[in-house]
């Protein structure tokens, strides 16, 4: 048919057939006696050009996180007919047999390590380092300034010194925090990323493949929960302290904290960094809750309850703030002079509760009488 259609002749001594990878040995003989034993087409090169069309993704692509480049570390076996990576995969797991026959041990426990999508979305290339998985010159340089600063990486005697400084000063400032003990015990194990989340049960115990329980979707890293699980995105939106400036620091929670915990000398930032320390605790209460019982909590109560137990705290304190206060005014007031003959004088305060959103003030005249 191609002789006749261009008048051209078909060199059956330069040409090859290629097959896929379903074709048995039984048709494929056939049909290279039917044109005169053609050769089959291997991969090698002809001219200097690859004889098989396209690439082998278990062998050209990165995709083995962990290893040194993302490569295969070894040559694929002429053997093997493995040509995608989801040849590896039957319902939504690694064929463990199957990897350990074609790749090395080191290679196979890297693969098995990869969590598979539960929602059978095609592969794509993503820049972990964003929400959007779309690199930008921002999110690089925030990489690389969290890698400087990152503890453990020590850069000589200066640098260690001024991380132990900075360490030291997050951990003062914490223990020092008006909230209640349990949510100090909390942070501290946020901070040691000692959080049971469950990409550290799994690398730790081996425990499940590490994938958030609430979105199912990313690992579930202490990052992950507090900032990037669609359920904390909503929380963050509806609630009443806001940290829109760190949003750059939300990839490492230690240096998101650490510029968090600066604000503490600011107005009303005891209460701003307190609120948060709550709100971060009721994420991880309505992580738990979906996991353990399988309920889901809308954000805005995850919110809501936040608020309150915050409220609730300092509500207990305001009597020892209140004695405190009337101590100090019963000082004053004795250091207050008469006023003179046919004199009236003003005595005024006022105050703001935030929190409470409510405003009060205070005026006292006083003649020369008393």
């Amino acid at each position: 048919m191609y002789g006749q259609a261009l008048g051209q002749v078909v060199n059956f001594d330069k040409s090859a057939i290629f097959y896929s990878k379903n074709t048995t040995d039984q048709r494929k003989n056939e049909v290279m006696e039917e044109l005169g034993n053609i050769k089959e087409a291997r991969n090698g090169t002809y001219l200097g050009l690859p004889m098989a069309i396209g690439r082998s993704k278990t062998q050209g692509d990165r995709w083995i996180a962990g290893s040194e480049n993302g490569f295969v570390s070894d040559t694929k076996p002429v053997e093997c007919k493995l040509e995608w990576v989801n040849e590896l995969i039957e319902e939504g797991k690694w064929k463990t047999e199957l990897i350990h026959k074609w790749f090395s041990t080191k290679d196979a426990e890297l693969i098995k390590a990869i969590p598979t999508s539960m929602g059978r979305r095609k592969d794509k290339l993503v820049w972990s380092h964003s929400k959007s998985g779309i690199y930008t010159v921002k999110t690089g340089y925030a990489v690389a300034r969290q890698q400087e600063v990152k503890p453990g990486s020590k850069r000589g005697h200066d640098a260690e010194t001024s991380w132990e400084i900075r360490k030291h000063s997050v951990w003062k400032k914490l223990w020092h925090m008006k909230v209640k003990a349990k949510l100090k015990q909390f942070m501290w194990k946020c901070l040691q990323n000692c959080l049971p989340v469950n990409e550290l049960l799994s690398k730790r115990l081996g425990r499940g493949e590490g994938r958030c329980g609430c979105c199912e979707e990313d690992m579930e890293t202490i990052e992950h929960l507090f900032f990037f699980c669609e359920n904390a995105v909503e929380g963050w939106k509806l609630a009443p302290v806001r940290w829109d400036g760190l949003h750059e620091k939300q990839q490492n929670f230690w240096i998101w904290w650490e510029k968090v915990t600066q604000t503490l000398s600011m107005n009303q930032g005891q209460d701003r960094v307190s609120l948060t320390i709550n709100i971060l605790w009721q994420i991880w209460k309505a992580r738990n809750k979906k996991i353990f019982e399988q309920a889901n909590q809308d954000p805005f109560k995850t919110v809501r309850k936040a608020q309150d137990e915050w409220l609730e705290f300092e509500q207990e304190r305001e009597p020892e703030q209140k004695v405190s206060v009337g101590r100090m005014n019963k000082d004053i007031s004795t250091n207050r002079e008469r006023p003179r003959k046919e004199e009236i004088k003003l005595y005024t305060d006022a105050a703001i509760s935030a929190k409470r959103v409510r405003t009060g003030q205070g005026i006292i005249a006083r003649n020369w009488k008393g």
